[in-house]
């Protein structure tokens, strides 16, 4: 599984969690903070691409930007294959 799938996946657990019991036992506190931070990540990229920039020019910007760096970081530590098969 990918890093895309297994963030997909861990954000439709963390969210279901999350909505339906009020918490979520499955993810860790830095794996919340992954997801999050990965979806506010790919909001950005969609309004990057939505004005024209084009996706060549992304990993320059994420580089380059703190705060993408950042999500890009913790999907990279705290988001991988064993995280989503919880």
């Amino acid at each position: 599984m990918n890093t895309i799938e297994t963030w997909a996946r861990v954000a439709v657990q963390a969210r279901n969690d999350l909505a339906h019991a009020g918490r979520t036992h499955r993810q860790s506190m830095d794996e919340l903070i992954a997801v999050a931070e990965a979806c506010s990540a790919l909001v950005t990229l969609c309004l990057l691409q939505q004005i024209g920039i084009k996706a060549d020019r992304w990993r320059e910007i994420v580089q380059d930007n703190p705060g993408l760096r950042f999500a890009a970081e913790q999907a990279a530590d705290h988001l991988n294959s064993s995280t989503a098969d919880r």
